[in-house]
């Protein structure tokens, strides 16, 4: 997935797969199908942040590290709410 350009005027909301680095194919995700979902203002930056370990815990923890699905919004209330209510879903 390409990596949209920053725009201040807008809020991403964002799912990422764990999938382990020793793997042969890096891209299948963990039996597990740990997520992460997240809100940010700028998608790239976070990105980076995130390849490098720093920001998140969980994201380190898990070797979270691909981007599957990011959703461009309006502003961050509407991002806030659209993470809450991917977070609602039931992942079974």
């Amino acid at each position: 997935m390409a990596v949209p350009a920053f725009d201040r005027e807008t809020a991403w909301t964002g799912v990422r797969i764990c999938a382990s680095a020793s793997r042969l194919h890096p891209e299948q995700p963990r039996a597990d199908g740990t997520l992460h979902i997240g809100v940010t203002a700028n998608l790239p930056a976070r990105l980076a942040q995130h390849l490098r370990g720093d920001g998140s815990a969980f994201v380190k923890r898990y070797n979270l590290h691909r981007l599957v699905y990011a959703e461009k919004l309006p502003d961050i209330a509407a991002a806030i709410a659209r993470e809450k209510a991917l977070k609602a879903w039931n992942r079974a």
